[in-house]
């Protein structure tokens, strides 16, 4: 009779494991992706400023208004890709946390188990 009982508890134990791996990596994956996104709109914003000093050298005012714009649109983008990515690092670190400490993992199901009830 224990065998089915160790081996339900095994099989659990492995699902939360696996689950907690996955989450990991998608946080790891968005941390990257939000990251790559911040970097790549800081640069368009770099590049649109300099089109205002060019269009500014030029006195092409039309260009100017239209750089001026695209740096501001690519510098908010940018922040808000920066805040996504500095709260999935928290979330990272938190579960990173959470796994290190012995039996974390499987009080934290066992609360939401017993919560159930």
């Amino acid at each position: 009779m224990a065998e089915p009982n160790h081996s339900t508890a095994d099989d659990l134990r492995r699902l939360r494991e696996a689950s907690a791996d996955a989450l990991m990596q998608r946080y790891e994956e968005k941390v990257s992706s939000y990251r790559n996104h911040y970097r790549k709109t800081m640069s368009d914003a770099f590049e649109s400023i300099l089109e205002v000093e060019v269009a500014r050298r030029l006195g092409d005012e039309s260009l100017k208004a239209e750089s001026r714009a695209q740096a501001i649109a690519n510098l908010e983008e940018a922040e808000i890709a920066k805040e996504k990515y500095e709260d999935y690092e928290r979330r990272l670190a938190a579960l990173e946390e959470l796994l290190d400490q012995d039996d974390s993992l499987e009080n934290a199901f066992a609360r939401y188990l017993k919560n159930d009830e």
